[in-house]
């Protein structure tokens, strides 16, 4: 798996981060992963990405950027793009970041799939409307809700 990012979210300390968080979290499996930070800004780097193959390549979303950082994130996903290698991007706070991450490892990879998967959310509602399809009571339901 390789780690991209750009700017003061994505910049190589924080995928450096990621890239240790990563490793702790699947540390029973590490053996079957490389798991990569990668300097997008330097050229040889997606050259590295294009002559091995990756089960992931996670690119590091930027919360908030300057244009500086948007035009260097915006050139990742162009070259990458142009590369053919398909990528997710991983967004949030470090923790957060790293359950995305460990989240999307667990889509991608079947056999870390239990050990990392989070739990869905609970559901919020459980009752007959989710089965009920009657027009009018959904538009009498919405409507109190909005006049609230």
């Amino acid at each position: 798996m390789a780690v991209l990012g750009a700017g003061r979210d994505g910049n190589v300390s924080h995928s450096q981060a990621l890239v240790l968080g990563l490793y702790k979290a699947v540390q029973a499996q590490a053996q079957a992963f490389d798991i990569f930070s990668i300097d997008p800004l330097n050229t040889n780097s997606f050259a590295q990405l294009k002559t091995q193959t990756w089960d992931a390549i996670l690119l590091l979303g930027l919360e908030q950027a300057s244009a500086l950082e948007e035009a260097k994130d915006l050139a990742i996903r162009s070259e990458l793009l142009q590369l053919g290698l398909s990528f997710n991007v991983v967004y949030g706070a470090f923790e957060e970041r790293l359950n995305n991450a460990l989240h999307t490892l667990a889509q991608l990879t079947p056999e870390l799939t239990n050990v990392l998967l989070r739990p869905e959310p609970p559901v919020r509602w459980s009752g007959p409307c989710e089965v009920c399809s009657d027009a009018e009571c959904e538009h009498r339901l919405f409507t109190a809700l909005l006049q609230r």
